[in-house]
Formats: C-alpha cells, sequence, structure tokens
C-alpha cells in the first residue's frame, strides 16, 4: 500500500493518514519521532486507536510532493507501513468494511487536492480580481441592456463569493 493511498486529508499545513499499522502503539510512538525530526514538519499527533497520523506542516518549506517522497521513503523503514491489512486477520464484516475505507480513501483524495488547490494563496488571489472584474461586468451590462452579459457575470461573482468562503472558513 503507498501512502497516497492513507491520506484521508490534505490541505496545505496540514495531512492525515489512516494505516492499521498505525494501531500499534510503539508504531505510532516510532513514527511521530521520525516525522517529528523532520525541517519543515511543526507538530506531529498520532492516535493509534484509530490508527492515524496528523501531521502539521509548513506548506513554505515543504511542497506536497516533497512531504509524499519523504513518506514514502520513511514508510519502507516502519515496521508493517508496507503491508495491507490481512483479510484472515478480520471478520468477513470488517474485511468489506476496510475495503470500503480503503475505497473512501482513494475518492477523498482528489476532493481533498481539489479543496487545496481551491484554498491556495495564489488561486484566492486570482479568484478575488476576478470578482472584482465580473462585478464591474455586471454593473456595466445593466445600463446597457445585455442580461445575458449581467447573469453571467453576476454567476461568475457568485462562484467567487463561493470559494472566497471556503478559502476563509476557520476565520469565519
Amino acid at each position: 500500500m503507498s501512502v497516497i493511498d492513507c491520506v484521508t486529508s490534505f490541505v496545505d499545513g496540514r495531512v492525515r493518514l489512516r494505516h492499521p499499522a498505525l494501531k500499534d502503539k510503539a508504531t505510532a510512538e516510532l513514527v511521530c519521532t521520525v516525522v517529528g525530526g523532520v525541517d519543515g514538519i511543526s507538530a506531529v499527533q498520532a492516535n493509534p486507536v484509530t490508527g492515524s497520523l496528523l501531521i502539521y506542516y509548513d506548506a513554505e518549506k515543504l511542497t506536497r510532493e516533497q512531504l509524499l517522497e519523504l513518506a514514502e521513503q520513511g514508510a519502507a523503514f516502519v515496521p508493517g507501513m508496507n503491508e495491507e491489512a490481512a483479510p484472515a486477520d478480520t471478520a468477513e464484516g470488517n474485511a468489506e468494511q476496510d475495503g470500503a475505507s480503503r475505497k473512501a480513501c482513494a475518492v477523498k483524495a482528489p476532493v481533498d487536492e481539489l479543496l487545496g488547490f481551491l484554498t491556495r494563496r495564489s488561486t484566492t488571489k486570482f479568484i478575488d480580481r476576478a470578482m472584482l472584474v465580473s462585478l464591474i461586468a455586471s454593473l456595466a451590462a445593466l445600463p446597457l441592456g445585455s442580461r445575458t452579459v449581467h447573469t453571467a457575470a453576476g454567476g461568475v461573482f457568485v462562484g467567487g463569493v463561493l470559494q472566497h468562503l471556503l478559502a476563509h472558513r476557520k476565520a469565519l
């Protein structure tokens, strides 16, 4: 299993991973110690009960790609991280649930990538400018009697407002 398959949440500055090997307390502590020692990582929290690892990092020092590359390299040295959950160890219902969890992981990663893109500083700056242009276009279209331009520009503006709310949701 690749590290990217374990990612359940990935936004700039924070990533959460889940893996059955992290349910072992010693493994979770080892991973916390190793990951916490990487330059650019500000905090690491492991939860052996759920088998999850929450990593806070400085997006200015580490890109997502660098972080994932380091994780792939480090996973090779952590006991049990390269192994998949053995279906023989679980009841049939739990095996189905693990499979559903992996599928949800695979679906959730692209959504988190989209959220990361939409909340990036550069995207937000672009959207803010597009909102200003669309507001001006919408207001300019009114006296000209162009209802189509007014509606389209208003739609772009509303989309920009939704992105703005998403990007600044923690501050609201």
